[in-house]
């Protein structure tokens, strides 16, 4: 039984999920659209009512312009937190890539890398830092290999695996680990790969 706001947005961001879950994306943007409509009646409602962000679903959908045009609008609501920025500009990144514009997503990559270096200039990374800076090398590392510099890659994507590993990440490690492998089947160095 629904008795209050907070209910409200509770079913609204179940149905969202089933909707991402269930790939009928269409009605993952009207769920996300209600619950924006409600967040703005009670603006001390959760900010995660809105993850994931209108931006990813649009990628989701492979709509990489509209997620790029979206994303920008985001902005004003991650710019006071440095984590959430890093998170932008990589995930920018990932949209220009699949827009096929690379040397936008290296730009991008590259300064996420920067702010995320900049956060941490004065502290020892953690696991999960590494796992991060990782994962930005890594996209770094493949958005070099659709420009065909396989050698510029290599050691980016040897960090993602290193980093993944250490996080327990398998899964990432193991994409890293096969675009490893292509990078050396480029450069014809197959005992490498």
């Amino acid at each position: 039984k629904i008795k209050s706001f907070k209910d409200s947005c509770r079913v609204f961001v179940i149905l969202k999920n089933a909707y991402i879950f269930t790939r009928a994306l269409n009605k993952a943007i009207e769920a996300h659209k209600v619950l924006v409509e409600l967040k703005k009646r009670n603006l001390k409602s959760d900010p995660s009512l809105l993850e994931p962000a209108l931006s990813t679903i649009y990628y989701e959908m492979k709509f990489y312009k509209e997620s790029l045009k979206q994303q920008f609008l985001e902005y004003n609501d991650l710019k006071k937190d440095s984590f959430k920025i890093v998170g932008f500009y990589n995930n920018r990144g990932l949209f220009w890539n699949k827009d096929n514009n690379q040397d936008s997503a290296l730009a991008c990559y590259n300064l996420a890398k920067k702010i995320f270096l900049k956060m941490n200039t004065h502290k020892q990374l953690t696991v999960d830092d590494e796992f991060v800076l990782g994962l930005i090398e890594g996209n770094i590392g493949q958005t070099l290999m659709t420009l065909n510099d396989y050698k510029g890659a290599i050691p980016l994507l040897k960090q993602d695996v290193r980093s993944s590993d250490n996080a327990k990440n398998y899964h990432n490690a193991a994409i890293s680990q096969l675009e490893l492998s292509r990078c050396y089947l480029q450069l014809n160095q197959l005992d490498l790969s």
